[in-house]
């Protein structure tokens, strides 16, 4: 015959210690832990830059938002990735018009609106070079333009 009874069991002596319910703190820890994993996942880059890119730095606090890109390397200019015009035969012409990079913006701008474009220019890439970009953008008709950098740690 089993016995039950109603009434609860005596507890044992702690001495004065009472041990913490370790269900409770994990469930606590995974709450947290997956809040800080979407919060993070939320937060990623919105631009990446090329890896043969060396941005300068910058103490600017906005934060970027997606645009149209044109990477400006040592090897040449990318438009969205893809390669529009390379360094040697863009350092020959005696316009300030890249033509490669106006034909591609100008195709553009037939199949969508303007929109804003943002600049990655790499540091090393002399400024007669960057001034040319900028013309050309300017006469394709894009004004909204901003140039990317590394912000410093402040």
């Amino acid at each position: 015959m089993i016995r039950t009874s109603i009434l609860p069991r005596p507890r044992k002596a702690t001495n004065g210690h009472t041990r913490p319910q370790l269900t409770s703190l994990v469930d606590m820890m995974v709450i947290l832990l997956v809040f800080l994993l979407k919060s993070f996942s939320v937060e990623g880059q919105l631009v990446s830059a090329s890896a043969d890119l060396e941005l300068p730095s910058s103490t600017a606090e906005t934060v970027a938002e997606p645009e149209l890109s044109i990477e400006v390397t040592t090897t040449g200019i990318n438009l969205d990735g893809a390669r529009v015009a390379g360094f040697p035969a863009t350092a020959a012409m005696d316009s300030l018009v890249i033509a490669p990079l106006y034909d591609a913006l100008m195709d553009l701008a037939v199949i969508t609106e303007t929109q804003p474009i943002t600049i990655q220019c790499d540091r090393r890439i002399d400024f007669a070079v960057l001034k040319r970009v900028l013309f050309t953008c300017n006469q394709a008709e894009y004004d909204d333009l901003s140039l990317l950098v590394l912000q410093e740690a402040s």
